[in-house]
């Protein structure tokens, strides 16, 4: 396999050494990632000619029925540590005294 060597510096030693199948291997990595991005860019501009959605209070109703659960669990798992805080604590008080 013939391998390109590269020489930057000038001193006769190569600083790095190509083959082709890194070549194309690089190439090809070059080509998704141009056609990805013109690919992104042309559905964020097919997006921005739609007309906006509207959202009913029937789903800002589910919304906040979500939120409101939401919450009521954490106030549920904060009155649930509270109380296994309040039994580590006595249990470092029984086990631990003060010297």
């Amino acid at each position: 396999m013939k391998m390109a060597k590269v020489d930057f510096d000038g001193d006769g030693k190569a600083d790095f050494s190509v083959s082709l199948p890194n070549i194309v291997m690089i190439l090809g990595g070059i080509v998704s990632v141009v056609s990805s991005y013109f690919m992104l860019n042309s559905k964020i501009d097919r997006a921005m000619q739609l007309p906006a959605q509207e959202v009913s209070q029937k789903d800002l109703k589910y919304l906040k029925d979500e939120e409101d659960l939401k919450i009521m669990k954490l106030e549920k798992d904060i009155e649930d540590n509270k109380g296994y805080i309040k039994a580590l604590e006595i249990e470092l008080r029984t086990q631990y005294k003060r010297k």
